[in-house]
C-alpha cells in the first residue's frame, strides 16, 4: 500500500443524514485547513469514523471497521484515527481502552473542535476524549458549503437533539436535549442556498416539529416554514 499523502482525509459516514450533513461539515473544516479528500483510508493522512448508534449492532460494526484500519495504522502511524458521532458520545473512553491505535473519540457536541484535536494529535501522539453536552452546540451553526457535484439538493439542519427521554431511543444520550437555531440564521443560509441555485433543501433536526420549543422567542416550526416559504 502507499504511504498517506501528507494533507489528506477520509470520512466514513453510518447512519442518517444529520450524520451525512456532519460530515460535510467535518470536511469543509479540514478543507479550510489545506487538506484533499481522498477515497480510501491507505493514503490518507486522518481518518474519521462518523458512527451512528441507531442501527442494529452499531458497536459492532465499529469496532470491526477499527479492526480493519489497525494494520493500515501500522504501516502509517502518523495516521490519526477519529472516531466521531453517536456511537463515539455513547461509548466515550471505552473506545480508546478497546481500540489501542486510536487517537481520539469526537462527540456529537464536539465537531467543531476537529481542528484542535488533529493538531494535537499531531503535536503530542496524545490520545483525547471529548464527548462532553455543550448548552449551545457550536457546530449547530455552522453552515457546509454546497458540494460541487450537488447542484439540485441540499441540508439544511434547523435543531440537534431531542428531549422526550421515550425508552426505546437513545437520542437525548447522544445528540443532547432539544436546541434550535435562530429562525433569522436559518432563513439567511437557506437563502444562500437558493441564490447558489440549490432547489431542493431538506430540514435536519431529530424532532423538527419540537422546533422553537427551547426559544423564548415565540418560535415555532410552521412559523420557521411560512418565513422560509417567503425566500
Amino acid at each position: 500500500m502507499n504511504r498517506p499523502t501528507r494533507g489528506t482525509f477520509y470520512i466514513e459516514t453510518y447512519g442518517c443524514q444529520m450524520n451525512d450533513h456532519d460530515s460535510e461539515k467535518m470536511a469543509a473544516m479540514l478543507e479550510h485547513l489545506g487538506m484533499a479528500a481522498v477515497p480510501d483510508p491507505d493514503s490518507a493522512e486522518v481518518v474519521i469514523i462518523n458512527t451512528c448508534s441507531i442501527r442494529e449492532k452499531a458497536e459492532h460494526k465499529v469496532y470491526s471497521a477499527l479492526g480493519k484500519l489497525r494494520s493500515i495504522k501500522a504501516r502509517n502511524p502518523e495516521m490519526v484515527l477519529i472516531v466521531s458521532g453517536c456511537v463515539a458520545q455513547q461509548e466515550k473512553d471505552k473506545l480508546l481502552k478497546r481500540a489501542e491505535h486510536l487517537d481520539a473519540v469526537l462527540g456529537t457536541h464536539s465537531v467543531c473542535e476537529l481542528p484542535e484535536i488533529v493538531d494535537q494529535v499531531r503535536r503530542n501522539r496524545s490520545r483525547i476524549s471529548r464527548t462532553n453536552f455543550s448548552e449551545d452546540v457550536k457546530s449547530l451553526h455552522m453552515q457546509a458549503p454546497c458540494k460541487a457535484d450537488s447542484t439540485v439538493c441540499s441540508y439544511l439542519t434547523i435543531m440537534q437533539g431531542c428531549s422526550n427521554f421515550c425508552s426505546y431511543c437513545v437520542v437525548p444520550f447522544t445528540r443532547g436535549p432539544e436546541q434550535s437555531r435562530p429562525s433569522g440564521e436559518i432563513t439567511e443560509e437557506a437563502r444562500g442556498l437558493v441564490e447558489s441555485g440549490i432547489r431542493e433543501i431538506t430540514l435536519l433536526g431529530q424532532n423538527v416539529n419540537a422546533y422553537g420549543n427551547d426559544l423564548s422567542n415565540g418560535e415555532t416550526f410552521t412559523g420557521l416554514l411560512e418565513k422560509l416559504d417567503r425566500i
